[in-house]
């Protein structure tokens, strides 16, 4: 809808600061627990199991996405273990407080494997500019962690089974939820961008966003 920066495709545009990044990767992390935990409505067994399994995600997704960068480039990358790790965050969320600990560990890997795949060969065979990989990373990940709560559900934590227990006409209701989301998203999102677009510009001007949107936008910079 924006269209790309400029300067993608030919430009270094990697993080200002990757310790930020860090951080930040960080203090989602931490709240994560309360997010998922706090879903619980209570401080109950189920919100432990709820933290315990998106803490594990989070693990096995930051490993899983350094080791794939290990194997194909031979350079691990901090900026590729904090994806990987908020990739095992988003994954897990959909299934947690349905799956049991271990579950979280096999869904951060997949979620690794996956949204690695997303952010590499999907995002340039499209070639679509997402400076922060959220549709590689919560999109792709939140789908995948949507679908695989179907499939490891487990009926003693969440009160609902999954494919692995016998019940597979919950992975067609997953299935079904992924698309409605998917539909009413970009539905939406396209009429009221378009809505927005009749009142102001949906980017800023090309000096402006080559000089820095904290300048520009904000008077602001970090030194």
């Amino acid at each position: 809808m924006m269209g790309r920066r400029h300067g993608y495709g030919t430009e270094n545009l990697s993080p200002f600061d990757l310790s930020l990044a860090v951080m930040g990767t960080g203090l989602l992390w931490v709240g994560w627990f309360g997010f998922n935990g706090g879903s619980a409505g209570a401080a109950n067994s189920r919100a432990v199991l709820a933290i315990i399994a998106t803490h594990l995600a989070a693990c096995s997704g930051a490993l899983t996405w350094g080791a794939i960068e290990w194997s194909t480039r031979r350079k691990p990358s901090v900026l590729g273990m904090i994806s990987g790790a908020v990739a095992g965050l988003g994954t897990i969320t959909p299934a947690s407080g349905f799956v049991a600990p271990w579950h979280g560990i096999v869904i951060g890997i997949i979620a690794g494997a996956v949204c690695y795949w997303a952010c590499t060969w999907l995002k340039h065979r499209f070639d679509y500019d997402d400076s922060l990989d959220v549709f590689g990373v919560h999109g792709i990940g939140g789908l995948t962690g949507t679908l695989l709560a179907g499939v490891f559900a487990t009926s003693a934590i969440g009160g609902t089974a999954g494919l692995l227990e016998g019940h597979p006409r919950q992975l067609l209701i997953q299935l079904y939820g992924v698309a409605v989301t998917f539909v009413w998203a970009a539905g939406v999102s396209f009429i009221l961008l378009k809505l927005v677009g009749l009142f102001v510009p949906l980017r800023v001007s090309r000096e402006h966003e080559l000089e820095g949107l904290d300048i520009s936008q904000h008077g602001e910079a970090l030194q």
